[in-house]
């Protein structure tokens, strides 16, 4: 998840992910993404992605990219990351 203060937006958040969701950034197709109330005061995008060839280097870089363009563009209200390195997809 990255996570956001509440002031934001929920709007603002709802087109980030809708960009998110329509383009393929830097090798990166989203394929799920949600927003919600993380905590009393954030809010969060969560989101699952594919890529064709995932290393540990190819998501480091990932996160430390997607870090630089948040906080160019959020400034401090980007609050940080909520990783998950696993999980199962019931259909």
């Amino acid at each position: 998840m990255w996570k956001f203060s509440d002031r934001v937006g929920m709007q603002t958040l709802i087109g980030f992910a809708e960009f998110m969701r329509d383009n393929t950034i830097d090798g990166f197709r989203y394929q799920d993404i949600a927003i919600r109330q993380c905590s009393r005061n954030q809010i969060a995008i969560w989101f699952t992605y594919i890529r064709e060839i995932e290393t540990r280097e190819s998501h480091d870089s990932y996160f430390k990219q997607m870090t630089d363009r948040f906080k160019k563009r959020f400034g401090n209200d980007f609050v940080g990351w909520d990783i998950s390195s696993s999980m199962t997809v019931v259909k």
